[in-house]
């Protein structure tokens, strides 16, 4: 038999992390990187970028482009950026560059590596520890309350007799078998005390606010994926939303993706250009669909639009040859 205690326990000792996890691969399905070399693996380009918010495409000590991290050291440029770029990777390699002339480096033997930003400040994505942190706390808060609105009395029993007599009880009960009682045991009093009585350590009526945390939980879950593309509409409302609404929804929720992506195109130019590759930046089909909704939405609110436009000015010189 499982212990579902000390299950949960285990499990609780990771749950951040694995919110965590879990919103890091969210963000990092955003985007396909296609067409580049076989040592440049496209998750840790995503991986790095959401986590440090910069990192490179650089040779390793073989001569291979690969993903690397990478830090901006030595004197600041008039922005504040370091103008010696050393390039780490997670077995131990590093290098310093000479230079780095618009987010190309420089480097000893004619190396050349191009560094890539998650966003125009340059950051990784904090929002992944902030909504890891507050899905952590939720989902604890949604555990507690499961455990303390049970019906589980605690028995206070007045003999060691009467506490075996019980926990045979309850065994019998938990097993589905009939349950026998020994009535001068259980029931009688005994020494002018009765045999066992409970404390009622949990409320059965708390189970009604288990829902009001599952919508948090939801609540945190559409708040995230709507700052990146994923505008989760009508869950978040109980009164029904306009088009105006749900489409200025859309429209903020891919602000950021629309930065990473220009940061992102940016960089696949650089690529290209540097080593003379055809690499290609798209969104994920998620993301794709997504922003060809709110394109339509766009193009259909922009041709009502010219058409109102075009009414009015007809009206207008209607009026006018009337006059």
């Amino acid at each position: 038999m499982y212990d579902n205690l000390n299950l949960y326990k285990e499990m609780k000792k990771n749950v951040e992390s694995t919110a965590f996890n879990g919103l890091l691969s969210v963000l990092m399905s955003a985007f396909s990187w296609e067409n580049l070399p076989d040592t440049i693996r496209p998750e840790y380009i995503e991986l790095y970028l959401n986590l440090y918010g910069q990192c490179a495409i650089a040779p390793d000590r073989n001569g291979d482009l690969i993903v690397t991290m990478l830090n901006r050291g030595g004197a600041p440029d008039a922005y504040g950026l370091g103008t010696t770029p050393i390039i780490s990777t997670l077995n131990g390699y590093t290098e310093t560059y000479n230079e780095v002339i618009n987010d190309v480096m420089y480097g000893n033997d004619g190396r050349r590596g191009v560094i890539i930003y998650n966003n125009d400040v340059k950051t990784p994505n904090a929002f992944l520890r902030i909504f890891s942190g507050l899905l952590t706390e939720a989902v604890e808060s949604f555990y507690q309350n499961i455990v303390h609105s049970r019906y589980n009395p605690v028995f206070v029993a007045s003999t060691d007799l009467i506490k075996k007599a019980i926990e045979n009880s309850m065994a019998d009960i938990i097993a589905g078998k009939p349950v026998v009682i020994v009535a001068d045991n259980i029931m009688n009093e005994i020494e002018g005390q009765r045999a066992f009585e409970t404390v009622p350590l949990t409320d059965v009526d708390k189970q009604e606010k288990i829902q009001f945390i599952s919508k948090t939980i939801d609540d945190l879950l559409r708040w995230f994926l709507s700052f990146y593309g994923q505008a989760v509409q009508g869950n978040g409302k109980l009164a029904q939303q306009t088009v105006d609404e749900v489409n200025g929804t859309t429209s903020a929720s891919f602000i950021l993706p629309e930065n990473g992506f220009r940061c992102r195109q940016k960089a696949i130019d650089l690529i290209n250009k540097t080593f003379g590759f055809n690499a290609s930046l798209s969104y994920n089909k998620p993301w794709a669909v997504e922003l060809e909704k709110y394109t339509e939405d766009v193009e259909t609110a922009e041709n009502e639009g010219d058409n109102e436009a075009d009414e009015e000015t007809k009206e207008g010189a209607e009026n006018v040859d009337e006059n």
